[in-house]
């Protein structure tokens, strides 16, 4: 079946890089912290530093929702 990895980052409380299939010199690079309750994002990346902080997140998806973006959205922020 279908797993969320939403789900999965909050079952396993720890600190995760999202990066890009290709090469990457930082761009599209995301750091996901995860507590066991809430998934927060990072990137050092101006360009997707600035996508992260415009993303609307619901508070009551714990991040979940900007982990999804982040995963599926890849060209919305490195082209």
């Amino acid at each position: 079946g279908e797993t969320d990895l939403g789900d999965v980052l909050l079952a396993r409380p720890g600190s995760y890089i999202l990066k890009p299939r290709f090469g990457s010199n930082g761009v599209g690079v995301v750091r996901v912290v995860s507590d066991g309750e809430r998934l927060t994002v990072a990137s050092d990346c101006p360009e997707t530093a600035l996508f992260l902080d415009e993303f609307p997140a619901d508070s009551r998806l714990n991040g979940r929702d900007v982990v999804a973006a982040v995963a599926t959205q890849r060209a919305r922020f490195l082209n």
